[in-house]
């Protein structure tokens, strides 16, 4: 199989402005990169067909991407998923997929490149991230056991089948092992668990997390991000009413991606824990009116 071809996937609903900023980054990031990079854009249906959605489709079909239509409204959460199952029975090896309010950075495919290659054989490492919250002067990526959702990939050979993954949350109940693991690495998910069974949010991420959490597996940052979310302006799933989030640009990679000695992996989950605490779980509680 010729591993220099990409499967990836753009995501989008009723938000015109934000999936044309979004191609047009892709298009400069394409630009930059050397490899073959199949592009489909996957718009989820408007049951009342209006005008938003309609510029949601021009714009995607004007891009020159591969534009498909879901023929009804499914969600985010199964709109994901449906990607993933299709790129599941698909000849591409590498996945990668990039929400409409997602902006990635010139060398974004580059740094995928090389991540893609240097983790490939690491059975621990089950996806790779375009963002981080980290912002260190540093070349290495880091490992960290929190899943991405903010411009993602990974390997066809590290996917399971989804009803491995998929949890019935009226069932869904933690060991306590496992609630310890939460409680160390993201406890805000603990909390969003909560939220997925009062059907305030339907996250297809908290599935894919609690995989990880029973594998231990991880997921390899960069130090610096890659990508910029513009969806923190009310428009999107799941989001609060902010200012947009930026994070800041990092070059691309000169060294080989290494794993940081345990000495620094306090600061790495540090920062971890704080981000999420203080940052995304407060915009989410704030759109939904939770407390």
């Amino acid at each position: 199989m010729d591993r220099e071809k990409y499967f990836t996937a753009i995501v989008a609903y009723n938000r015109p402005s934000h999936l044309k900023r979004c191609i047009d980054s892709i298009k400069v990031a394409k630009e930059n990169f050397d490899g073959e990079i199949y592009f489909t854009i996957v718009i989820d249906k408007d049951n009342k067909v209006g005008t938003k959605w309609k510029e949601t489709v021009k714009v995607s079909r004007d891009s020159g991407f591969k534009t498909v239509l879901n023929n009804k409204n499914i969600g985010l959460r199964n709109n994901i998923l449906g990607v993933i199952e299709n790129f599941q029975n698909s000849h591409y090896d590498r996945l990668i997929i990039i929400e409409d309010d997602i902006l990635i950075k010139e060398n974004f495919f580059n740094l995928f490149k090389k991540m893609f290659d240097d983790y490939e054989s690491d059975n621990k490492v089950f996806q790779i991230s375009g963002f981080s919250p980290l912002t260190y002067n540093l070349n290495p990526t880091v490992l960290y056991p929190r899943l991405s959702t903010w411009g993602w990939g990974t390997w066809k050979n590290k996917l399971p089948v989804q009803k491995d993954i998929i949890i019935d949350w009226n069932k869904f109940k933690l060991t306590k092992d496992q609630k310890s693991y939460y409680n160390k690495y993201f406890p805000d998910v603990l909390r969003l668990h909560k939220l997925q069974r009062l059907k305030k949010i339907n996250a297809w991420s908290l599935d894919y997390l609690h995989y990880m959490v029973k594998n231990e597996l991880v997921t390899a940052y960069p130090t610096k991000s890659y990508v910029e979310n513009i969806g923190f302006d009310g428009s999107g799933t799941n989001m609060g009413n902010s200012a947009p989030f930026f994070v800041g640009l990092k070059k691309m990679l000169s060294s080989k991606s290494r794993i940081y000695n345990k000495n620094n992996n306090k600061s790495v989950q540090k920062t971890f824990l704080e981000y999420y605490s203080n940052s995304l779980l407060s915009k989410i509680k704030k759109k939904i009116g939770f407390k």
